[in-house]
């Protein structure tokens, strides 16, 4: 095992799983608002939901008749 620490450089860290979750849970957040912030940026500039842009499949229950 320390063959591949030392091949790829790797060196330990003080994160504890309380430190490695809140990091996570930080990241995630920030994600999440941007990738909102995008879908709602794209709705305001079309005036209709990305959702409403997509191809429907065929005998779908939202098919227009």
């Amino acid at each position: 095992m320390s063959d591949v620490v030392d091949a790829h450089g790797l060196v330990e860290t003080e994160y504890d799983k309380g430190n490695y979750i809140g990091h996570l849970k930080a990241y995630l957040k920030r994600l999440w608002k941007k990738w909102v912030n995008a879908v709602l940026a794209d709705f305001d500039s079309t005036g209709s939901s990305p959702a409403g842009r997509w191809p429907r499949r065929p005998g779908s229950l939202h098919e227009d008749r």
